[in-house]
């Protein structure tokens, strides 16, 4: 499912960390002007910077970049995977896109997301519910 900010995958098929990256680049240059190499490098380097890791399996990877589209991509995994040495058993992936250029009022959705992932609940929900009842979710928030 997609919408203007959301988009939902669930049962993805992928493999690790390298193949997850270049899914997410990949979905990412589809509503961007920025070429999906640049996309994947901005990943990469901000992952460097720190863990990504905010829940037991599930990660928050996440680039801004001027230009690009807000997004929040919601990827379940088929199977859960070993996201790198300290980060195991990963099933939820999580992404979000900012335009750095994009006015606070743009930006006021993805900021109501982020808060609502402090919340154990919702990220329980987040891995649960089917994708009908994920929706209902997300145009709640």
């Amino acid at each position: 499912m997609a919408t203007n900010l959301y988009d939902i995958h669930l049962d993805l098929a992928l493999a690790g960390r390298k193949e997850i990256y270049q899914y997410l680049a990949t979905e990412l240059a589809k509503d961007s002007p920025i070429d999906q190499s640049v996309i994947l490098e901005a990943l990469v380097w901000r992952e460097k910077l720190g863990s990504i890791e905010i829940a037991p399996g599930v990660v928050l990877p996440h680039v801004e970049l001027p230009g690009l589209a807000n997004r929040i991509i919601i990827s379940r995994l088929a199977s859960a995977i070993n996201w790198s040495e300290t980060v195991n058993r990963v099933q939820l992936v999580l992404t979000i896109a900012l335009d750095s250029q994009a006015r606070a009022t743009e930006q006021f959705a993805i900021k109501a997301f982020v808060r609502k992932l402090a919340d154990e609940h919702f990220v329980h929900q987040l891995r649960k519910v089917d994708l009908k009842q994920l929706e209902i979710m997300l145009e709640n928030l």
